[in-house]
């Protein structure tokens, strides 16, 4: 994520975060959570942002952390899910995160903020995370590695 997206994220954290919590979950990002995760598993939410899909995550028994690269938006996201876990990760090189450490990998609206002509290596960093499955949804389409 390039420096001035962060800020942006950053000065705006709070509308940011009020405008995703004030709609749900959309029904095709969960139906396609739910059909193509293994059920159970965990669950890495790169980008979770205000946390709304982290928490739909857990309450339907995924063990999940959302990451996100802007301290402001994970601040709210512990403010409004306190029970859950929230961790600081950049995109793309998401240090921190060991590889092969979940199950299932969210990147829902998140790969907008990776440049085109580094997306490939980018790819290849965000894929090491997962084991068995990555879900990149953006529009609700899924495009599974």
């Amino acid at each position: 994520m390039d420096q001035r997206t962060l800020a942006a994220y950053e000065a705006e954290a709070g509308w940011i975060a009020q405008q995703y919590r004030s709609i749900s979950t959309p029904m095709g990002l969960q139906q396609q959570m739910l059909a193509f995760f293994h059920a159970g598993e965990s669950v890495a939410d790169i980008g979770c942002g205000s946390g709304r899909d982290t928490a739909w995550l857990a309450e339907h028994d995924f063990s999940v952390v959302g990451y996100d690269g802007s301290p402001a938006m994970l601040a709210e996201a512990r403010k409004y899910y306190p029970h859950l876990r929230f961790e600081q990760a950049l995109l793309p090189d998401l240090r921190g995160i060991a590889d092969e450490s979940f199950a299932n990998l969210l990147c829902a609206a998140t790969l907008m903020h990776i440049e085109a002509v580094s997306s490939h290596r980018d790819f290849q960093q965000i894929e090491g995370v997962h084991r068995t499955w990555l879900a990149c949804l953006q529009d609700y389409s899924v495009v599974g590695l």
